[in-house]
């Protein structure tokens, strides 16, 4: 037995993930609800043992563009309330007028609010 290190895999053994594949064109304009209903029908379509083989592979393959999809739109929506949130934060105070004109960031002066 040697102390020394394994030997790396070479670039032919090496068996490196594959890539995320690109986008689904079919995607395009889903609606995160719709896509929500669709994946939630394939998988109770595959618990059901309903699938026939020659459409398995296809609906498997369908779910996982489904689910890369609904994370990517939660990840977008988490994002975009997280930077809201933020300038909700430092950019407008956080008095009761907040948001309300009384800043300079809205460009609006106490003359222009809506009366009660």
């Amino acid at each position: 037995m040697t102390d020394a290190a394994p030997a790396e895999p070479d670039a032919a053994t090496r068996h490196d993930p594959a890539p995320d594949p690109a986008p689904d064109p079919a995607l395009d304009g889903l609606r995160y609800a719709d896509a929500m209903a669709e994946l939630d029908a394939i998988l109770h379509e595959l618990e059901r043992g309903d699938v026939d083989l020659d459409r398995l592979a296809g609906q498997v393959r369908r779910a996982a563009d489904l689910v890369r999809f609904c994370r990517g739109r939660l990840d977008d929506t988490r994002t975009e309330v997280t930077r809201i949130v933020t300038d909700l934060d430092t950019g407008l105070g956080s008095g009761p007028d907040a948001g309300l004109g009384s800043g300079p960031d809205t460009g609006l002066d106490s003359g222009d609010r809506a009366a009660p």
